[in-house]
């Protein structure tokens, strides 16, 4: 397999029985499988590099491959020192260009060839390489997406990496020797970074849409060779710094379609005297663009192609305009267009015989005559027009009075200057009250229906050919047409409402993307953008996918995550569409299952769906998604056990289960998913899985042979409950980040911990002792993550060693946990067989325990703030034990025990100093003897209970209560006026006891009551005026005091409550009240509360002995359910109260009748009104019934009914 240590053969292992491995004397540097005696070897041919090159990026799947495939069957570099490859010249492959005195490698071309992965640093080690480009593949330099160790490549002069995975600048100002960068369209995201400042023989400089923000830092000067800088379609912003005047030799500068503002350097572009091309054209700008008058260029004698156009310049062309340039003959190609330029097109540019001039959308008032002759203008277009009788100058602008779509004429049919009485200037492109085309209406429907007056970009927009409004690409280049849109480009244009559902009625439309804007979509009519292929609408207001199944074939992504998508389930129609390839819905509220059908998705890619609701396990059929690369359900509520099938999806690259939500989330063993040789950027931290790490966990990545499977690996198992070692076999890996902190690790193996540059971001190699660290923390030692992240940083010894961090990877030093100790001996005491135990008793943390909820997460042994076991079918027997265990927990801010046979006794509640709730329903409560010692509870829930005597006094001391529920207890005594003092009060029900005596007048200082429910007790007397002051109040209940209004009972007169802003139900039936309702009865509620629909106001006042009439001030009232039967008031109802259709739950609309509310005199009805099923009947002819409300007829005398 391998030569020993100390011995060698050409190959570094035995091959034929006869020619064994030889000893070395000076040995083998302490390897195995060595092909040389002694230290490194140093002279590694070009032929390995090249070698090593073509396995790290994929080689195999190459689209041209002539020479190169000569390597096809290769495992290693060293493969290539066999006798058989003898004589293979790397000079002849494809795309390698050699010196011819050396044969040493001069150049390597390989343009969009298929290209993957990392290159490895030893390419930069080509001693002559001085051109390299490698543009239009999926290549970066290092696992931190820079340029890598390039500054290797001594000689190295010329460098395209246009249109790869490059992301940070780091690096290249290494690159000494380099003369010529094109980065084009790669993800910096970020600043123009100072280190390609340090390139002092840099001539070329082309960063064209590579997402470059932020102003152009200082120091640009410092490139003195600098020809040509070109940074377009970028997000630069600021000025055109001055210091471009410090780089002489500049001949071409392009900063077009950026963010520039402020005026031209004019005096640095005085010292430009090369300079022979400028451009700053800014169509796409969200500011004004550049402002100011335009330079006169005099000085630059080569100059022969400038734009300006779509800005904001101002005042006349300089008569001096070129006045420079040298050759009059050759093209000149200027674009003054989309300005607010004044004046005329001067005659001074009658020296060039050849212009192409576009000078539309301006504020010309004409063209010099002496142009109008010059038959070489405007592609010839002059002297055609002219030729054909017209006026040659509107081949330059359209005079005012006229316009064209273009803003000038062209020979041939229907390229005139078209009349236009609202055209103030020459050049316009549009007529008001001129017919538009479908495309345009639509656009500008668009504009109009989404607030487009008000949008922070839209250039252009209704004023110009479509093809110019910014964010709108058009499929032909010349931006002055109006038709052709293929892209609608408006994220965070700041749109606000519905896209109208014509834009699919666009012919040739194939993206979209409304991101970031406030806005939603039908997806009605969406079968008619039969060319669509994206659909992206993240950070918006899409509330509704239905109709989405009828989505073109041509659809292949959708992105639509962080909306306000609100489903139980993912829509099916969802799983329709077969061609989709990429689906991103995170960061919605779709819930449910994943459904088997997903299945459906046979071209599906990505499919990211992190952060919702999502349930359930997930489904095997996924399995079957054989081009799924990215599976992403990260922050669900998903559980189960993850599917070892998923291993079989030989595409999958990434998949990141992490952080469920509910309880546990994903649990079992951990899957090997040994069968997916691309996985390599997993997450399955935040969960509940079990066991060790399989021995062949990823074992086809590992055994890859190319090396961007094998290299850049991320494991993130951190926060579950895995147990035993790091397989030693993870040291196959050839770069790693592994993160398994807040497990039970028992062991890292020293093979993964040796010098190897490339694991945990190459920190395991730079550490000198304890290099097992940069993996997991030893035991007895932490950090908070877990590991050793900085050479200077080491992990913390803890003051108790392992017994307080005895895994590996601890996160912080902790003995056992008490909080776990108390909780085992309550365990012991209550729980009973029906009892929900889930994870409790076991090794699992405390925090993950049925009904246990912690400060910290789901992984921590400590730190409980509420324990919740309600109805969990608990009994105590040692109950003064029981309590003192509950109370002891020092954290403890909510214990529910509700529905379960523990009556705690309070001896030790002073102990809880933070418990805020206590909910102790339905215990078998005795009393609460002792419960003022809770200084801190805020909330206490007693009910159902057999509390007897005296109501407790106690209650009086506890001035932070703020709810206190005690109702179905044999509560007897009065209410004492110490009420008043609990004036954090907000609910107080106490409904259903044996309260007598008169309700205090100090309950009128509980101001901030909300709920007050004492009814069925045996008050008497009369209900105090001072609740009248209670404003903040919501619920008042005395119903039935005493029994049946008989034994006790209120009476006197009802209060007005005219105070209360927002009361919206009273109950005082059963009692004894008289008097008619007040005049000003609720005149207080505000007056949006009483006019809602949705706020139904109840009046309980049946069975007492109210007179008079009801207030027609009721009428204010927009929802109202009032019971007054079993009264003395009569009437007729306001007729008023008859059309309330919303009144009674809605049954005086539905009866279209006031008997709805009361049966009016002369009636009856059981309930005293008109109810489903039961009518008000007439009384007989020797009946009466006088009032409102009536539940019988009784015989009486008619004449005094009458």
């Amino acid at each position: 397999i391998l030569c020993p240590d100390g011995y060698y053969t050409d190959v570094g292992r035995q091959e034929e029985e006869s020619v064994p491995c030889v000893e070395c004397e000076v040995g083998t540097n302490g390897l195995y499988g060595a092909t040389f005696c002694g230290a490194e070897k140093d002279d590694i041919s070009e032929l390995e590099i090249l070698a090593e090159f073509y396995l790290a990026v994929n080689g195999l799947n190459w689209d041209e491959t002539s020479g190169w495939d000569v390597m096809a069957d290769i495992e290693s570099p060293l493969d290539l020192t066999l006798p058989s490859y003898a004589g293979v010249n790397h000079c002849n492959f494809w795309g390698i260009i050699c010196r011819n005195d050396t044969n040493q490698v001069k150049e390597i071309s390989l343009p969009s060839n298929g290209l993957e992965g990392m290159v490895p640093p030893s390419l930069f080690d080509l001693p002559a390489l001085d051109t390299l480009d490698l543009s239009g593949n999926e290549l970066h330099f290092d696992r931190d997406y820079g340029f890598g160790p390039i500054g290797n490549a001594k000689k190295l002069e010329k460098l395209d990496v246009s249109s790869n995975d490059i992301q940070k600048f780091s690096g290249i100002g290494q690159a000494k020797a380099l003369r010529e960068l094109y980065a084009d369209d790669l993800y910096f995201f970020t600043g123009l970074d100072t280190e390609l400042y340090q390139l002092p023989e840099l001539r070329v400089l082309h960063m064209q849409y590579s997402g470059l923000r932020n102003e152009i830092p200082k120091g640009l000067s410092q490139l003195a060779n600098l020809r040509s800088i070109n940074l377009y379609g970028n997000e630069l912003e600021g000025t055109i710094p001055s210091e471009i005047g410090d780089l002489p030799k500049l001949w071409h500068i392009d900063f077009s379609e950026n963010d520039f503002t402020g005026h031209l350097p004019t005096v640095a572009i005085k010292n430009l005297l090369d300079l022979e091309k400028f451009h700053v054209h800014q169509s796409g700008r969200s500011k004004e663009g550049i402002t100011g008058e335009l330079p006169s260029f005099k000085e630059q004698t080569k100059l022969h192609l400038l734009d300006v156009s779509s800005n904001s310049m101002t005042g006349p062309i300089p008569t001096n305009f070129l006045s420079g340039v040298e050759d009059v003959d050759q093209l000149m190609v200027i674009d003054l267009g989309w300005n607010s330029f004044t004046g005329t097109i001067p005659s001074e540019l009658s020296r060039f015989s050849q212009m192409n001039l576009d000078a539309v959308r301006n504020q010309f008032s004409g063209v010099s005559s002496s142009l109008c002759t010059l038959s070489g203008w405007m592609d010839g277009e002059v002297g055609k027009i002219k030729k054909d009788g017209g006026n040659g100058c509107d081949a330059i602008l359209c005079p005012k009075g006229t316009y064209s779509e273009i803003g000038y004429a062209k020979s041939g049919s229907n390229g005139e200057c078209l009349s236009c009485v609202s055209a103030e200037y020459a050049g316009e492109t549009t007529c008001n009250g001129a017919a538009e085309n479908e495309e345009k209406k639509i656009l500008d429907n668009l504009y109009a229906e989404t607030s487009g007056s008000n949008w922070k970009k839209g250039a252009y927009w209704t004023t110009g050919p479509i093809c110019t409004y910014e964010g709108v690409v058009c499929e032909s280049n010349n931006s002055n047409t109006n038709e052709g849109i293929v892209e609608l480009r408006l994220s965070d244009f700041g749109l606000i409402g519905n896209i109208p559902t014509e834009i699919y009625q666009l012919p040739k439309l194939t993206k979209v993307d409304f991101s970031n804007n406030v806005v939603d979509i039908s997806f009605d009519g969406i079968e008619n953008a039969v060319n669509l292929e994206s659909f992206i609408m993240s950070d918006a207001d899409l509330s509704d996918l239905t109709g989405i199944g009828n989505a073109p074939p041509s659809l292949k992504k959708i992105h639509i995550e962080r909306n306000a998508l609100n489903y139980s389930i993912i829509p099916h129609e969802i799983y329709s569409l077969e061609n989709l390839e990429s689906l991103s819905i995170g960061f919605n509220e779709f819930g449910g299952k994943i459904s088997p059908s997903i299945s459906n998705l046979k071209s599906i890619q990505e499919f990211w769906a992190g952060s919702n609701d999502i349930t359930g396990s997930i489904p095997h059929s996924i399995s079957e998604l054989d081009d799924l690369r990215s599976l992403v359900l990260s922050g669900n509520r998903m559980s189960g056990s993850i599917p070892n099938g998923l291993g079989n999806v030989t595409s999958l690259r990434q998949l990141h289960l992490n952080g469920q939500r509910d309880f546990g989330g994903f649990s079992g063993p951990v899957p090997s998913l040994n069968k997916s040789p691309h996985l390599h950027d997993i997450d399955f931290s935040r969960n509940s899985l079990t066991g060790s790490i399989p021995n062949d966990f990823l074992a086809s990545v590992r055994g890859s042979t190319v090396h961007d499977d094998y290299a850049g690996v991320s494991i993130d198992m951190s926060s579950n409950l895995i147990t035993g070692a790091i397989p030693p076999d993870f040291d196959d890996f050839a770069s790693l980040f592994l993160n398994l902190a807040g497990n039970k690790i028992t062991n890292v193996p020293t093979e993964i911990c040796d010098d190897d540059d490339e694991f945990m971001d190459g920190l395991v190699g730079s550490l000198t002792t304890n290099k097992c660290d940069a993996i997991l923390c030893r035991p007895g030692t932490f950090t908070p993550v877990g590991r050793q992240t900085e050479i200077n940083e080491t992990c913390t010894p803890c003051s108790g060693g392992e017994s307080q961090a005895p895994y590996y990877g601890s996160t912080e030093c902790k003995a056992v946990s008490g909080e776990r100790e108390t909780l085992q001996k309550i365990y012991k005491l209550i729980f009973t067989e029906s009892s929900d135990d889930k994870y409790w008793m076991t090794d699992n943390p405390i925090c993950t325990w049925a009904g246990i909820t912690c400060n910290g997460d789901d992984s921590d042994d400590e730190g409980v703030i509420e324990i919740d076991l309600e109805s969990n079918s608990l009994v105590a027997d040692d109950i003064d034990e029981v309590s003192k265990l509950f109370f002891s927990l020092p954290n403890l801010r909510l214990l529910n025990l509700r529905g379960n046979d523990i009556p705690l006794a309070m001896d030790n509640i002073g102990s809880a100093t933070n418990l805020k709730l206590l909910q102790l329903s339905a215990t078998g409560l005795r009393d609460i003897n002792g419960i003022s010692a809770a200084t801190s509870l805020e909330e206490l829930h007693v009910t159902e209970n057999d509390i007897n005597g005296d109501f407790p006094e106690e209650l009086y001391d506890m001035p932070n209560l703020e709810r206190l529920y005690i109702s179905f207890n044999n509560i007897t005594g009065t209410l004492s006026p110490r009420i008043g003092e609990l004036t954090n009060l907000k609910e107080f029900y106490a409904y259903t006891n044996f309260i007598s005596g008169t309700i205090p007048t100090e309950i009128g200082k509980l101001e901030n009551i909300e709920n007050l429910v004492i009814g069925q007790n045996f008050f008497r007397g009369t209900i105090p005026t001072e609740i009248n002051d209670l404003v903040h109040l919501r619920e008042f209940s005395v119903y039935y005091e005493g029994e049946a209004g008989i034994n006790g009972g209120l009476d006197g007169k009802l209060i007005d409550f005219a105070k209360a802003t927002h009361l919206r139900n009273i109950d005082v039936e059963g009692n004894k009240l008289t008097g008619s309702i007040p005049s000003n009865f609720l005149s207080g509620l505000d007056t949006d509360f009483r006019s809602s629909d949705d706020n139904e106001i109840v009046l309980h006042l049946a069975d007492n002995m109210l007179t008079g009439t009801l207030p027609t001030t009721f009428s204010n009232i927009k929802n109202l359910y009032i019971d007054i039967a079993g009264n003395q008031i009569k009437g007729p109802i306001p007729q008023s109260f008859c059309s309330q259709s919303l009144w009674m739950s809605g049954k005086v609309g539905e009866f279209n009748s006031c008997n709805a509310i009361a049966c009016p005199a002369g009636y009856f009805s059981p309930s005293g009104r008109q109810k489903e099923g039961e009518d008000c009947t007439r009384c007989g002819a020797l009946e009466v019934a006088p009032f409102l409300g009536s539940y019988e007829c009784i015989v009486g005398d008619l004449e005094k009914a009458a």
